[in-house]
């Protein structure tokens, strides 16, 4: 099989990134000069791309998936501010021994995510190099002039969900079992061959002129909710009974006593994790149906306390320590691998507090 040393740099930009970008035929500089007139607004985000854990389970289509997956990431980033995508640029270091037919599984997975979600590919860079990796930073705007920030969140606010927590580790964890892609029923797989950002969503939470603060699950919702009362200065509670687990999840969880909340507030399902004044919710759960779409209420925020994100169930309160997967950490998934961080959140994450609900 060709490699991409067999071929040059030439080759590789004129045949096969024109090949599946032929609109960047006629963009001969290295900068890209983009028409920012009708938006009122511009979100920019850049992210490195981690391996996908799909690779584990779909070595065929590896570097198809990296294609989706550096799309996906800083496309995500785009959906909590509440702006539409224009495009990417993608800075690639690929091994000199690289197959021609694995970079154009990658072009073809960046295409198809361009397609599906909105934006082209807007340029970059390519480059020899050790190892495969792939850096994007995406660009999108906005007409209405309400960006989404972390920002915002007053006690009394709802906290809100877009997506369905959990089902991303569910299909993992089966599929470490011995499970096949292909014995996974349709939904579940979804979540680990074909994810997306929230763009509509965050559209309709922008648009909407209700929602305090916004941020997307890429290290973890747990995470989030802790960034969220860092930021505003604030505590989170989270009710038990709300946060409802999809049935398969449960009954794999129960079968394994596996606690279904450690999976649900972990990364993987591209969430949006918002918060709104109460009195909206129900409005806007008018404005998500309306668009075939959906969020879930989980809890609220409350004043500041000495614990930041808290669980409520029945008449007890627990801390929830934030197991999120974050850079630098010692169980990062990022930095220390998939084992490392499964024994980690398979652990209780819950510590029960001296103090009741109706202290609160």
């Amino acid at each position: 099989m060709e490699r991409l040393i067999d071929i040059g740099e030439s080759a590789i930009i004129n045949s096969l990134i024109y090949g599946v970008f032929p609109h960047l035929k006629n963009c001969h500089d290295d900068a890209i000069t983009l028409d920012m007139k009708k938006y009122l607004s511009v979100s920019l985000s850049t992210d490195p791309c981690p391996e996908p854990l799909i690779c584990k389970f779909d070595e065929a289509n590896r570097y198809y998936h990296y294609g989706v997956m550096s799309v996906l990431i800083n496309y995500s980033d785009l959906a909590a501010t509440g702006v539409a995508p224009i495009g990417i640029l993608l800075s690639t270091i690929m091994p000199n021994e690289m197959r021609i037919h694995e970079y154009s599984q990658f072009l073809q997975g960046v295409k198809d995510s361009c397609d599906a979600w909105g934006g082209n590919l807007l340029g970059g860079n390519v480059k020899d190099g050790k190892e495969f990796s792939v850096t994007g930073t995406a660009i999108g705007g906005q007409v209405n002039n309400n960006i989404l920030t972390r920002i915002g969140s007053s006690v009394g606010d709802a906290v809100c969900i877009v997506g369905d927590p959990g089902v991303f580790w569910f299909a993992i964890l089966k599929l470490l079992e011995g499970c096949s892609l292909n014995e996974l029923d349709d939904y579940t797989k979804s979540f680990v061959k074909s994810p997306y950002p929230k763009i509509k969503e965050g559209l309709l939470l922008s648009s909407s002129n209700c929602v305090t603060s916004c941020m997307d699950n890429s290290d973890g919702i747990i995470g989030c909710l802790y960034e969220l009362a860092t930021l505003n200065n604030v505590s989170i509670i989270i009710e038990d009974c709300k946060l409802i687990p999809n049935c398969l999840l449960e009954q794999f969880c129960q079968a394994r006593k596996i606690d279904y909340r450690n999976l649900m507030l972990s990364f993987g399902g591209w969430d949006l994790v918002f918060t709104c004044p109460t009195s909206e919710v129900t409005n806007l759960q008018r404005l998500f149906e309306k668009n075939n779409s959906k969020f879930h209420v989980i809890g609220k925020v409350t004043k500041r306390s000495e614990e930041k994100v808290m669980l409520v169930k029945d008449d007890f309160v627990y801390k929830i320590n934030d197991f999120s997967s974050k850079r630098f950490n010692k169980h990062s998934y990022f930095s220390f691998g998939l084992d490392a961080f499964i024994e980690h959140f398979q652990e209780s994450q819950l510590e029960k507090l001296d103090i009741r609900r109706a202290d609160l």
